[in-house]
């Protein structure tokens, strides 16, 4: 692991929180608007996670976790803060180009099917799926939140690189390694 990083990747505060509790290990990707050319890419294997909270609606998560969704989108920090206390690094890599492989993945997300078939027909057909190992910080880190971090991107660098030192993974080495594996298996 890295000792410090300037960069984050923006996600849904409750796959945030997923990731951090161990509950998924996986993020399923398409991309922003305004991403290089309109699609999600891989450009870092190490970075923090930038919660967001404008962008998943309820029936984006499966019906268990839509009053979690809820909760965390009225507990959401003022919007001239952003919290980090997650931090990860990229295990493996898929492109998913037959629709039906992501049905494989169910019960390893949170994600309703509706939200991963709209991901999957936008522009092209086809998702990524990208393998997390997480890291919680032992502390959070309160961030100003700036003009350069809006707008509908992926990947955002930090005005100044964070610190990793004393994160600590979110799941024992063997667990993530059978978590892994499910995926590998499930993405064909």
């Amino acid at each position: 692991m890295t000792p410090q990083t300037d960069v984050a990747l923006k996600e849904w505060s409750l796959l945030c929180k997923a990731l951090s509790d161990g509950r998924q290990t996986l993020l399923v990707r398409k991309g922003g608007i305004h991403d290089k050319r309109g699609e999600f890419e891989v450009e870092h294997r190490e970075f923090f996670l930038f919660p967001t909270y404008y962008h998943a609606k309820a029936k984006d998560v499966l019906p268990a976790a839509q009053a979690e969704l809820e909760a965390l989108q009225k507990a959401a920090p003022p919007p001239s803060e952003v919290h980090v206390g997650l931090f990860a690094e990229v295990a493996d890599t898929y492109f998913l180009k037959d629709e039906k492989t992501i049905q494989n993945l169910s019960g390893l997300h949170l994600y309703s099917d509706e939200a991963l078939a709209m991901r999957y027909h936008y522009r092209k057909p086809g998702v990524w799926v990208v393998v997390l190992r997480a890291y919680t910080l032992p502390k959070e880190f309160v961030l100003t939140n700036t003009k350069e971090y809006e707008g509908c991107v992926s990947w955002v660098p930090l005005e100044k690189p964070l610190p990793t030192a004393g994160a600590k993974p979110v799941l024992s080495d063997a667990e993530f390694e059978k978590r892994r594996a499910e995926i590998r298996k499930a993405a064909g």
